[in-house]
Parts: C-alpha cells; structure tokens; sequence
C-alpha cells in the first residue's frame, strides 16, 4: 500500500512537471514511456493533474505532425519547436514508431475529449493504408522506412 507515496508523486507532477525545454525528444519513446505512463496513472487514480500532464506532453508532440502528410517526424524540440529524424535515417520516420503511437493518442483524445490526438493518429494509418506497397512483401508487412514530407517509402527493406 503506497497511496502517500502515490499521493506525494502526483503532486510533484502537478507542481514541477513541465515539458517546456527539453529538446531532442524522441517522439515514440516519449510516447510509450511517458504520454502512457500518466495516462495509466490517470486511468487509475483519476488524478487531474496527471491528464493534464499528459494533455500537455501531447500538446508538444503533435509538432512532430506537423507535416504535408501528417506522418509525424521522429524527435522534436520542445523548447525550439524543431522537429526532424537523425542523420542515420536519412530525412526519414521508422514506421515501427509511427505506427505505435495509435494506443496512446486514441486514449488521450477520449480522456481530454479533444479529437485533435486521435485525428493526429488516425491520419498516420489512413496514410499507410492507402499506399501501395512494394510487391516483394508479404501482404502485412511494410518497409523499415517512410519519409513524413512526401509520404513515400525510403526503401523496400523491412
């Protein structure tokens, strides 16, 4: 039984929690670890102060949505507003992460009762869904790679 130090943790969210100055965020990890984590707590204390923290987080990812197609772009700065994906990838979002982020945004939009999440997520699988994939894959899998400007694949790799 650790209510106090439950009680003690919400509170430090509500006081100190802020998601103003970080800067290369890494918009999956941020999303299963942290958006998940307050709403898990939320969903079991029905604690305001996490569902605000968690609107908040969400507030500041959706600038990596920000593009033509809507697929989001993989880090973000939350102080500087960037957004963009390592050198390593080429300008381009792994589709593993964009795709994970449905659980979480679907659940933030029914708790807040703001569509704006959900819609961020849902217009990421309504963009996969619509595109050809390439032939030598099995039907399910998509490649590593998709770039969140032209909504391309960056390559037929899985």
């Amino acid at each position: 039984n650790l209510t106090a130090e439950f009680d003690e943790a919400v509170a430090w969210v509500g006081r100190h929690l802020r998601f103003t100055e970080q800067e290369e965020v890494n918009v999956f990890e941020a999303t299963i670890r942290v958006l998940a984590g307050l709403l898990s707590a939320y969903e079991l204390s029905g604690s305001p102060a996490l569902l605000d923290a968690a609107a908040a987080l969400g507030e500041r990812l959706l600038v990596a949505f920000d593009t033509p197609t809507g697929l989001p772009y993989g880090t973000v700065g939350f102080r500087s507003l960037k957004r963009y994906n390592p050198a390593w990838c080429r300008g381009a979002s792994s589709i593993a992460e964009v795709g994970s982020l449905q659980l979480e945004f679907r659940a933030l939009s029914r708790h807040t009762g703001r569509p704006i999440f959900e819609a961020a997520a849902q217009r990421i699988m309504s963009h996969l869904r619509s595109m050809s994939r390439p032939a030598k894959l099995p039907v399910g899998l998509y490649p590593t790679f998709i770039h969140p400007v032209h909504g391309e694949f960056a390559s037929a790799d899985v």
